[in-house]
């Protein structure tokens, strides 16, 4: 009898360490599938609610694979329905989850919200903190309707007239624009707060991106950038944009200084 006992409780024993392992490695496995980054998106009004999430993970694409969830169907009415269009296939036409392949220079959510009621106020909120941690300069919400832009790194909330249906695009990016150019002198400045040489300066023009020295070989802007030297009472010629500083340059076309 004494032997059974202890065999019975070698058996427990061994079934809790078999237990323990099983969850250990089944962590592990989850951590593998972890999101680098994964932010939220709510959507309110006085009557109704609804969310996305949008994010990053290292193992997982832009196309669709098992860190994408799709959005059942819309609730009864009153309701707010919003959903990420990745340009998938049913269900996943329409995502709760949209998790991208990480890390990148720049991405496109395209978000679409429905609504039973129109011309009512829809606030749009997240956590600016979460979009300072990921790896972008500028995440941007824009609404296509108006062309409004909201920085979520500064901002945490934005307000709308619905129109019953309504598109937006939360744009990712790790460029920096300067400044628009006209074809004429512009007088320019950084909205940085440090210095970059001009030869690591892009130009943007009609959709292309060129280096600083393609553009001046294309004609797109001319090389020299001038700054008034007060001390000597003339203008003199740079190499360098400095945070603070105010310098005149020439475009012969309407382009963008971007880094």
């Amino acid at each position: 009898m004494k032997g059974i006992k202890t065999n019975i409780r070698r058996l427990v024993i061994t079934l809790v360490v078999i237990t323990l392992i099983a969850v250990v490695f089944s962590t592990i496995s989850l951590s593998e599938e972890e999101t680098e980054w994964e932010i939220e998106v709510e959507f309110a009004t006085t009557e109704s609610y609804s969310n996305v999430f949008f994010g990053e993970a290292v193992n997982a694409t832009d196309g669709q694979d098992s860190f994408d969830i799709p959005k059942p169907p819309a609730p009864p009415a009153p309701y707010l329905y919003a959903f990420l269009n990745a340009g998938l296939d049913p269900p996943y036409n329409k995502l709760w989850y949209d998790i991208r392949e990480y890390p990148d220079d720049e991405k496109i959510w395209d978000l679409v919200v429905k609504s039973s009621d129109t011309d009512i106020e829809v606030t749009i909120s997240w956590n600016s903190v979460l979009v300072q941690d990921t790896e972008y300069n500028t995440v941007k919400l824009v609404n296509l309707q108006n062309d409004d832009e909201v920085n979520m790194g500064i901002e945490e909330t934005y307000t709308y007239i619905t129109t019953g249906t309504d598109y937006f695009e939360i744009r990712c990016s790790n460029v920096e624009v300067i400044t628009e150019l006209t074809d004429e002198w512009n007088m320019i400045s950084v909205p940085f707060q440090y210095a970059i040489n001009k030869e690591d300066v892009n130009v943007l023009y009609d959709g292309t991106v060129y280096t600083w020295e393609e553009a001046v070989n294309n004609d797109y802007i001319t090389n020299a950038v001038f700054i008034w030297n007060r001390g000597i009472q003339q203008y003199e010629e740079v190499d360098v944009f400095e945070p603070g500083q105010g310098y005149w340059m020439h475009a012969l076309v309407e382009c963008t200084l971007q880094t």
